[in-house]
């Protein structure tokens, strides 16, 4: 967790939130985070300039697949790179794990949450 504060305060000029008087539960929620550095630079140059609206849109940049996935089939995805998931996509585990860590990398306290929905798996990002 060191690494992942430590990344979010030499890329304070780029998150999209000022952390200085922010409450302590919130600055751990904004460093909790498994995504490597590497990929949250790479979100940072992706997603630049856009604002937290667009940010909580991102998901729509993965591909889903061409067929319902069921859901048993569905928790059971790999945690790819996050420019590995812009060109594969996959089902909504793979989707909410992105949004997630998009948000995360401009210093959003995000989380991804499963539950189920009318018999479909569902992940949003809360």
């Amino acid at each position: 967790m060191a690494d992942s504060f430590r990344y979010c305060v030499e890329h304070q000029a780029e998150m999209l939130y000022p952390f200085r008087g922010v409450p302590w539960p919130i600055l751990f929620h904004t460093a909790n985070s498994d995504v490597p550095i590497p990929e949250r630079v790479w979100a940072l140059q992706r997603y630049r300039g856009r604002d937290s609206t667009e940010l909580l849109q991102a998901s729509r940049d993965l591909p889903r697949p061409a067929i319902p996935v069921a859901p048993d089939v569905a928790r059971k995805w790999e945690r790819l790179a996050l420019p590995r998931l812009v060109l594969e996509g996959g089902p909504c585990g793979p989707h909410a794990y992105y949004q997630t860590a998009i948000c995360q990398a401009f210093g959003m306290p995000a989380f991804g949450a499963l539950g189920r929905t009318d018999g479909m798996s569902s992940s949003p990002v809360n």
